[in-house]
């Protein structure tokens, strides 16, 4: 096993998260970037602005806790606009009888 340098060896095994608004409680200090909470420091865009409040009517209401809209919408995002964004399609590979040697 490779040696780790002392900085690594001495890390716990875990460390718990604390929140910012926690931090900043027990500081006395609110933070003026918190970069580390997922936030920006630009506040929403006009369009994500616009879906939320095009939204709002709805937020009382329960999500779909399979989030079968979400994951359409999301697939249908991920799919390649046109079939030749990604060049010709690949020849099928002969099947493989073990993850050494195809199957002659």
């Amino acid at each position: 096993m490779i040696p780790f340098a002392a900085i690594v060896r001495e890390l716990p095994a875990s460390i718990p998260f604390v929140g910012p608004e926690a931090v900043e409680r027990r500081t006395g200090h609110p933070f003026e970037i918190r970069a580390g909470a997922n936030e920006s420091a630009f506040g929403a865009s006009p369009s994500a602005a616009k879906a939320m409040r095009a939204a709002i009517e709805r937020v009382s209401r329960d999500g779909d806790p399979r989030g079968r809209d979400l994951r359409a919408a999301l697939s249908a995002a991920a799919r390649p606009r046109a079939p030749e964004a990604h060049g010709p399609p690949r020849q099928p590979r002969p099947p493989v009888t073990s993850m050494w040697a195809p199957v002659q």
